[in-house]
């Protein structure tokens, strides 16, 4: 049996990631790594903790920013079954080259689940055409990887 997980914004190796600041000025991932490496490095290792060769991880884009060597080291060591939901900071180009992802997609629909995995807003009322009508939640993941490092089950 296989499962299915979600993760987001992982940035591999965006070293401003440790900048940026939420709504109360703290930084998002800045004041729990000293730096870059230790970042991926923890996802990574929940990724690898968490993640079969046989299930499935749904990555709803930015995958990384910046050093390629790093990432395409990176990411041949994370287990599961990969696919894209294309992000606004990929390079879809150089993604598809380096074959990184079994399936590429702008967004993801799941009818049987009454969901849309997409890394992009969708407002309810985007959903109003007749192929789509029963979809009732849209999972539009503009968080950080940090805060989904757990790899929850879909």
């Amino acid at each position: 049996m296989s499962n299915k997980f979600v993760i987001s914004d992982t940035h591999f190796f965006h070293e401003r990631m440790l900048d940026f600041l939420d709504n109360d000025g703290k930084r998002f991932r800045g004041d729990l790594f000293a730096n870059v490496n230790e970042m991926n490095e923890c996802i990574a290792d929940n990724w690898i903790d968490t993640v079969k060769a046989k299930d499935i991880v749904y990555h709803l884009g930015d995958v990384h920013f910046g050093n390629l060597e790093g990432t395409r080291s990176l990411i041949t060591k994370l287990p599961g079954r990969k696919r894209l939901i294309v992000g606004n900071h990929d390079n879809i180009k150089q993604i598809i080259k380096e074959g990184w992802f079994q399936k590429i997609q702008l967004w993801r629909m799941f009818p049987e689940l009454g969901c849309v995995l997409t890394h992009v807003p969708i407002h309810q009322s985007g959903l109003e055409m007749k192929k789509v009508k029963k979809i009732s939640m849209v999972i539009f993941i503009a968080i950080l990887a940090l805060k989904a490092l757990i790899l929850t089950p879909a």
